[in-house]
């Protein structure tokens, strides 16, 4: 047996928010990538004007974040998980923080913000995936 899936009952579930990490920059190397923007003269003409007028100029590398590095469900958008590790979910001592896998998402760590009122998980581990599953 590789593992157990192990299913929420909705009259007990507690809503917690969940934090999925992901590349921060869209290309790989963003320091060649920003260095290649700046030798093309990418930045358009009223970019310039707008930066030089507000006295500050956005760096090269702001364009090549990844807006989805950081993806938070929370609110309207929060997720489940079992009472129990809602109740553990208190901010844990330095060095033994807790972590749990959360099926077919990765391995999620307790934040240290979090609460057993707010339990809040982060991702500290994606799960392999092929690319077919990805594309579901």
């Amino acid at each position: 047996v590789k593992g157990h899936i192990h299913w929420l009952a909705a009259a007990t579930a507690v809503a917690a928010e969940v934090r999925v990490y992901d590349v921060l920059f869209t290309p790989e190397m963003p320091e060649e990538e920003a260095a290649a923007l700046k030798a093309a003269g990418v930045e358009g003409e009223e970019e310039e004007e707008e930066s030089e007028s507000s006295g500050q100029a956005e760096p090269d590398w702001i364009k090549l974040l990844n807006p989805n590095s950081l993806l938070r469900y929370a609110g309207d958008k929060h997720a489940w998980v079992e009472p129990h590790l809602a109740a553990g979910a208190a901010a844990p001592p330095p060095h033994s923080t807790p972590t749990y896998q959360f099926q077919r998402l990765g391995y999620f760590c307790v934040d240290s913000d979090s609460t057993t009122a707010n339990p809040i998980f982060n991702r500290v581990v994606a799960l392999k995936e092929d690319k077919e599953k990805k594309a579901l």
